[in-house]
This record gives C-alpha cells, sequence and structure tokens, in this order.
C-alpha cells in the first residue's frame, strides 16, 4: 500500500506545481509537464490498486477506505484541472487529453488480455505435451509387456 501513497503524494505534487504555475500567471501550455506528472501518477495509482484488489490485499475496511478516499482526491484533483482548461479557452485540448487517456487505457487493457490469452495457450500446449507424453510411455509399456509375452510364452512351446 506504500506504492498507492507515494503515487498519490506524486499526483498531489504535480497538481500543486500545475495550480501555482498557473496562479503565477504561466500560460496552460507552460504547465503541461506537471499535468503529465499528475496523469502519469493517477495512472499508476490506479494500477496499484487494481492489482492490489486483484490480489485481494484489500483486506480490512481501512484499506478500502484510504483507497476509495484518495481516488476521490486524485478525481477532485483531475476536475479541477479540467475547470483549469476551460476556463482557460482550451476545453478541446483537454478533450484530447481525455481522447488520448482512454486510447492508452484500451491498449494497455487489450495488452492484458493478449498476455492473458498467450499464457493459456502456453498452459493448453503444456497440458497437450504432457498428455502426449503419458500416452506415449503407456504405449511403450504396453508394447514391451506384450513382446515380453510373446518371447516368454514362444519359448516354452517350442
Amino acid at each position: 500500500m506504500i506504492e498507492i501513497t507515494v503515487g498519490i503524494s506524486a499526483a498531489v505534487k504535480a497538481y500543486e506545481l500545475f495550480r501555482k504555475g498557473l496562479d503565477a500567471g504561466k500560460e496552460i501550455e507552460e504547465c503541461s509537464a506537471q499535468v503529465k506528472s499528475f496523469f502519469k501518477a493517477k495512472s499508476k495509482v490506479e494500477a496499484v490498486v487494481q492489482k492490489a484488489e486483484e490480489n485481494d490485499q484489500l483486506d480490512s475496511l481501512y484499506a478500502a477506505i484510504d483507497v476509495v478516499s484518495e481516488l476521490e482526491q486524485l478525481e477532485k484533483m483531475q476536475e479541477k484541472i479540467k475547470w483549469r482548461y476551460i476556463n482557460a479557452g482550451k476545453s478541446l485540448t483537454w478533450q484530447r487529453i481525455l481522447r488520448e487517456q482512454q486510447r492508452i487505457e484500451k491498449k494497455r487493457a487489450a495488452k492484458l488480455i493478449r498476455a492473458s490469452n498467450e499464457s493459456a495457450s502456453e498452459n493448453e500446449l503444456i497440458k497437450a505435451i504432457g498428455l502426449v507424453f503419458i500416452f506415449l510411455v503407456l504405449g511403450l509399456g504396453a508394447a514391451a509387456a506384450i513382446l515380453y509375452f510373446i518371447l516368454t510364452s514362444g519359448g516354452s512351446d517350442a
């Protein structure tokens, strides 16, 4: 959960630098590095939270409350950034930023699905190879048993 705290701190710092830059009279384009840092930190936090949820690491109500409140804090900061863009007459730029964020998230999701499918197909291949090996050993054992019976029964009749 330390990763979440570090990510939240990075996002808050980026947001504060963004806000201070605009309050000091900088143009919104001059503060794009802080916006990038904010989104990068937010993305990392969301990834860590998702991983924690998938692995049942949010084992207490306390941890869940922390995660929910921190994610809400990030959403509020993102909303404030959005309104700074809109108030600066850059609503189209903000929309492009959100579209790019969605594109990146879809790309990552597709990559995870591909990796999962590749892992599943590798597991199936390993199972198939294992079954072939088992049947090969059983077939060789049966052939050896038949050959043994032929040789041992054939020698006593003559």
